[in-house]
């Protein structure tokens, strides 16, 4: 009886937290992806290793400004490829989005100046695509301008993306001597705005990538191989995204 009520409670949850009209999707032929933010986990410095391990409260929780990095690029261009292979899409190149003049007023308008954002721990960090809204930046937009965001990209519908990316932490006892590996795991929002509703056609919060196979070590505050974390970063991501697909189609 226990195990009847925990599969229905896995059930409901992936049934609030997926929502697809396919019908309205299966009309889809091109898109742009116009917002796309990743919240990450950053490595622990040298101060890090030395103080209390910090619990979240609303002391120590602010708004933080959001910041660009190739590493985030890449996985927007990632995400890009998987939509074309997975969905048979067009998707409109980065670089192309950024630089549509009514694209860009829009990033300028809800980019520049104060801005409502949600707190968050010390131990993270915003990031968004170079010249891309984050969800938070394009959430703002109501329906009258998304519609004439798809009408001046030419597009059928619009991708939004939120990220998460945390770091599993590994190492056994050697943990206490402030040596830790490090496993990149990713959990997605995902969304697509068409001219055919006020809401998502499609919608996915909780896209849950597995953490990677193999680690980068964090000694005493300083990462072993950066590169490396990176790489494995942008493979988090890419799990997480077919995670998306694979629920998309069950």
């Amino acid at each position: 009886m226990k195990k009847l009520i925990v599969l229905l409670a896995l059930s409901l949850t992936a049934c609030s937290t997926l929502n697809v009209q396919k019908d309205q999707v299966s009309n889809v032929k091109k898109v742009a992806i116009v917002g796309f933010g990743v919240t990450q986990e950053m490595p622990a410095n040298l101060a890090d290793v030395f103080k209390p391990k910090e619990v979240s409260t609303l002391e120590n929780m602010k708004v933080k400004g959001i910041s660009t990095d190739s590493r985030i690029d890449k996985m927007y261009d990632e995400l890009a490829v998987k939509l074309t292979k997975e969905m048979n899409w067009m998707v409109l190149d980065r670089q192309v989005v950024a630089t549509n003049p009514h694209y860009n007023k829009e990033f300028i308008s809800e980019t520049e100046g104060w801005q409502n954002r949600p707190l968050m721990g010390s131990q993270f960090d915003n990031f968004a695509a170079t010249n891309i809204m984050d969800q938070w930046s394009f959430q703002r937009l109501d329906e009258t301008r998304r519609r004439e965001l798809i009408k001046k990209l030419g597009v059928d519908a619009l991708v939004v993306v939120n990220m998460n990316i945390e770091l599993e932490k590994g190492g056994g006892l050697m943990k206490l001597v402030g040596a830790v590996d490090y496993y990149p795991k990713a959990r997605l929002m995902f969304q697509v705005y068409s001219t055919s509703s006020d809401k998502p056609i499609w919608q996915d919060t909780w896209a849950v990538g597995e953490a990677t196979k193999t680690s980068v070590s964090n000694v005493m505050g300083v990462t072993t191989d950066r590169q490396r974390l990176d790489s494995l970063m942008i493979a988090a991501a890419n799990d997480a995204y077919d995670k998306v697909f694979v629920r998309y189609r069950k």
